[in-house]
């Protein structure tokens, strides 16, 4: 409760401070869209209007001490939206099978807390690079949403009741989500891994040969590090090296099809806002893989459609946030193109592509267990 009000209290305190420099009106429109799509997620009023409003006090001060531009202000807030949407659902996860309310809470923020962390780290990477050249602001503005809803989310939880008849919703919510998303687990299968792996190989392709007018040595500094630090993080959250190297091949992925898009657009000035869409979609991947992991056991496509049955409707939810928020915030009709695209293949890449690309080198490199389970080995 300390630590909660003097959150709220620093970013009402920079508010009255620095009443101009403020872009209110942005972050209340990000406001009123995320805690729309909470609500669809969570169905509790109260958890959703905290999910949207945790990553708005770290915002605020960070963008008081450094002034973000207005056009970046929207990616700036979507990472913090991304961990608070997921720690929310692990929370009603298990209030909903029985756990306690702040037994719940303290569990999530210690098991989960963690991982959201680490998807911060990531999505701030390139940002880091970038800031030597000026976006030091939007730097700051990420990590300081994404720390704000890491502690604000499991913190607030603590103070909603969850009612019988929220337990008897939520039950009946997740049963039909999953019912829905049971058609996609297929992907884990090792036939259909492979044919979805060659497809993203086909689109890394395409957008090589289209980016290719674009690309210079300051890009790479930023991608390699942006891909360097998704791979160390997602093996350290996974402890499996064949996961943690999808998360990189889906990033060239995704990094080729943008640079592809802002070259056909003609797009000047654009990549802050390209990494830190790329940014966003790390979020998700990582949070995605780090469940994957908690299941991780002889069967590999097992633990993908756990994780795309549990995780898969927050993702589906985010990445809707993300592309409305998106498409109401930039003023630059190109650049929210490609923007939007970009997350559409992110969405398509954490439920598809992920799980596909690591059953795919699971097939290609089977681990020793795996081997001696298929032939019987003693």
């Amino acid at each position: 409760m300390a630590v909660l009000g003097l959150v709220c209290a620093a970013a009402v305190g920079v508010c009255v401070v620095f009443p101009h420099g403020l872009p209110l009106r942005a972050v209340a429109s990000a406001f009123i869209v995320a805690a729309a799509i909470s609500f669809i997620q969570l169905r509790h009023a109260g958890l959703a209007a905290a999910a949207a409003v945790a990553p708005i006090p770290g915002l605020l001060i960070a963008h008081a001490l450094g002034a973000a531009g207005p056009l970046t202000i929207a990616l700036c807030y979507l990472p913090g939206l991304g961990c608070a949407m997921f720690l929310a659902g692990d929370i009603t996860a298990q209030i909903i099978s029985g756990v306690e309310r702040h037994e719940a809470c303290r569990d999530t923020f210690v098991k989960s807390g963690a991982s959201a962390a680490a998807a911060i780290v990531v999505a701030a990477t390139g940002l880091a690079i970038l800031s030597i050249s000026g976006g030091v602001a939007a730097l700051a503005a990420t990590i300081g949403a994404g720390l704000s809803a890491i502690v604000i989310v499991p913190l607030a939880a603590t103070l909603f009741p969850f009612g019988e008849d929220f337990v008897t919703r939520a039950n009946r919510l997740r049963e039909w989500r999953e019912r829905m998303l049971d058609p996609m687990t297929a992907i884990a299968e090792p036939r259909w891994a492979m044919s979805a792996a060659g497809i993203a190989v086909i689109f890394a392709v395409l957008g090589y040969f289209g980016a290719r007018p674009v690309l210079d040595a300051k890009e790479y500094a930023v991608f390699a590090a942006l891909l360097f630090a998704a791979g160390i993080v997602g093996f350290g959250l996974t402890w499996e090296w064949r996961r943690a190297l999808a998360l990189p091949v889906i990033l060239v992925v995704l990094i080729l099809v943008g640079l592809w898009g802002f070259a056909r657009v003609h797009a000047a000035n654009a990549l802050l806002p390209f990494v830190q869409t790329l940014g966003i979609c790390t979020v998700p991947f990582l949070l995605m893989a780090a469940e994957a992991a908690r299941h991780l056991s002889e069967d590999t496509g097992a633990a993908s459609s756990f994780a795309l049955l549990r995780k898969g409707p927050a993702a589906i939810l985010f990445f809707t946030a993300a592309i409305i928020i998106s498409i109401v915030q930039f003023s630059h009709a190109a650049i929210t193109a490609v923007v939007v695209i970009l997350l559409i293949f992110g969405c398509a890449a954490a439920l598809l592509w992920l799980p596909a690309i690591a059953g795919a080198l699971e097939s290609l490199f089977p681990r020793k267990s795996t081997l001696d389970a298929r032939y019987r080995v003693r």
